[in-house]
């Protein structure tokens, strides 16, 4: 053993004295189904007895295959049922490093992530997954169910001791997940070392999701979504390190039927989501008493990964709903959260975000290696921020006050990570100059406490701008999300959300492209009630070559749309606008190229396949 491992640095030895402490409370309350749907109960006992008999069953498995410590582990399951995250953490506990694979990976990307990982061996969901030892090129093994669990109770008689775990290092792999998007064509492993896990267990989690006076093990969550995925894998291993209760749900994108229901069976008084469906909650309480008083009643609605759009954020805080937003990565875990509503953001405890001044460059080059720190790096200034204008994840709405007749540009910081940080990914993600780059981009949020009551540092510089920084921040997007068209940087995400909030009972969605080009370009998605312009013989979102304008498609809604835009219009550069209806293109619901997992729109993937429609708008000029 090295001076630098330890049994101590597992992640799994800070949830073991919380199992022997907990014994006879829920650890988690698996969904079983139904009408209404019902859920089950497994005790912090059970759970640790069944942890101690599913790590013996795989050190005698995966060591009769020739299986080394530390050798990697595919595991390809469901994310439906609670064995995932026993199978899960036993190969953990028996020295292993699991690499987690869901049914949406196709067999030859699998095998190829696999071999890029080196893994040894395959534990598939067999009930599920009938085709994976056909397409298998390495041995496989058959997943711990609930029955085979049963059938091996009594065997150990006794749970986990930290002695039962191996000897790691801090930055040691614990568990390799993979990025939701792909990089020509194939995801990126995300290995997660044991200190990130352990820095969100012992830190991150009670900053963003403990807070307040109750007591912390009354606290009952809702898992985020798959249980074998990075988010729900590392919050319920941070919910039971601290004696609190995770309720499964039927899928991330639980509903509100479901959300009462879970409430009244379970007692939960914590909601986290992502930000498409807590604004669906928001909605329906809106129109709902009794989803409306469940809101009220949460001690922690927390959202992520995507924004709420302005009419939701005002509903929430009018009616007492406890809104926080929180901003990560799923190769940092946690890095912001706001508290006391959806914005500004802070630093949360245990994260070490550093804030670097985005320029023109690298706006227009936002790549891996487009920012670098000089010598000054931890004490940085810039030009003051203007007061925000878009909704983006836990920034204020867009909001034009009787001066804003002309545009105001924000200082802009992408986040960064150091490899010194303990939340730091692995050294294979950095980029050259050192930093592991998030391409988000953040802006001062203005202090509104002055004593006049106007926003203040708009006109001072900002300086001392370093890791440990307390200020607030407001979320201006990714850097993808600033375009570079041949005049000038567009803020994509200002104007979509200009549209959004100003044509919300026309357009479902909406995406500004055209990077490199003449003029901006307005996508949006019809609502299936918008009022069309049925004169056309143009139908909705077909591509017809006789016509010569695709912006002739629904032009009454283009219209509608452009006009509602005049005043938010007036705040922004000329180059910028979409004043006209010739750079609207308007498609029906679900034309948008979204991502798999959240639900995000994909702006270079929407350009690609629209690319016909957008060079035909520019070849008429």
């Amino acid at each position: 053993m090295s001076a630098s491992e330890d049994t101590a640095n597992h992640y799994l030895s800070l949830l073991l004295p919380a199992l022997k402490r907990f014994r006879d409370k829920v650890i988690i309350r698996p969904f079983l189904g139904g009408t209404p749907p019902r859920w089950g109960e497994v005790t912090f006992t059970q759970w640790d007895l069944q942890l101690a008999t599913a790590r013996l069953h795989w050190l005698k498995i995966l060591a009769g295959l020739g299986l080394q410590q530390t050798d990697v582990v595919g595991l390809w399951l469901t994310g439906k049922q609670h064995t995932d995250l026993l199978n899960i953490s036993s190969v953990s506990a028996a020295g292993y490093v699991p690499q987690l694979f869901s049914p949406v990976f196709p067999p030859d990307m699998t095998r190829a992530l696999l071999a890029l990982s080196g893994a040894r061996a395959l534990i598939y969901d067999a009930h599920a997954l009938l085709d994976v030892p056909a397409s298998s090129s390495i041995p496989t093994v058959a997943a711990l169910d609930a029955d085979v669990l049963d059938a091996l109770a009594g065997e150990p008689k006794q749970g986990l001791e930290e002695a039962d775990l191996p000897e790691v290092s801090g930055r040691q792999t614990a568990v390799i997940f993979h990025s939701s998007g792909t990089t020509c064509g194939m995801p990126k492993l995300i290995p997660t070392s044991h200190i990130l896990m352990r820095v969100f267990m012992t830190h991150k989690f009670p900053d963003c999701l403990l807070d307040g006076p109750h007591d912390v093990s009354s606290n009952v969550f809702n898992s985020l979504g798959s249980l074998a995925h990075v988010g729900t894998f590392q919050a319920f291993h941070g919910a039971a390190a601290h004696g609190c209760t995770t309720v499964q749900a039927s899928s991330m994108a639980m509903g509100s039927t479901e959300l009462l229901h879970m409430v009244r069976a379970t007692g939960l008084n914590r909601l986290v989501q992502y930000g498409t469906f807590v604004a669906a909650h928001i909605r329906s309480a809106m129109a709902e008493q009794e989803v409306a008083d469940v809101l009220r009643g949460m001690r922690q609605v927390l959202y992520t990964g995507v924004a709420l759009g302005a009419e939701e954020e005002r509903w929430a805080g009018e009616n007492g709903v406890k809104l926080s937003a929180m901003y990560g990565t799923s190769e940092t875990g946690p890095l912001l959260i706001s508290k006391d509503g959806p914005y500004p953001l802070r630093p949360c405890k245990g994260a070490q975000p550093v804030f670097v001044p985005h320029t023109a460059s690298s706006l227009s080059s936002p790549g891996p290696s487009s920012l670098s720190l000089g010598p000054s790096s931890d004490i940085l200034t810039a030009p003051a921020p203007s007061s925000p204008h878009s909704s983006a994840l836990g920034s204020p709405p867009f909001s034009p006050g009787p001066s804003s007749t002309q545009a105001i540009r924000p200082a802009l910081y992408e986040i960064v990570v150091s490899p010194a940080a303990p939340d730091a990914p692995p050294s294979t993600l950095f980029s050259t100059d050192g930093w592991w780059h998030t391409q988000d981009l953040f802006a001062i949020a203005p202090d509104t406490n002055t004593e006049d009551g106007t926003p203040d540092g708009i006109n001072a510089c900002v300086a001392d701008v370093s890791v440990n920084d307390r200020r607030g921040w407001v979320y201006k997007g990714r850097a993808g999300d600033w375009i570079k068209t041949v005049t000038g940087f567009v803020d994509t995400r200002a104007i979509e959300d200009a549209v959004r909030n100003a044509c919300a009972d026309i357009v479902g969605d909406a995406l500004v492209v055209g990077n490199g080009r003449a003029h901006p370009v307005l996508l949006v998605e019809a609502l299936p009630t918008a009022p069309v312009d049925r004169a056309s013989d143009r139908a909705l979102g077909t591509r017809d070559t006789s016509v010569s304008s695709p912006c002739q498609m629904c032009g009454h809604l283009a219209e509608e749309v452009v006009r509602r835009l005049a005043p938010f219009n007036r705040t922004l550069f000329p180059y910028e606008r979409i004043a006209d209806v010739r750079w609207v293109l308007v498609l029906p619901p679900g034309a948008l190229v979204r991502n798999r997992e959240k639900g995000n729109v994909r702006r270079d993937a929407c350009e690609e396949a629209f690319r016909a429609e957008i060079d035909g708008m520019f070849e008429e000029r």
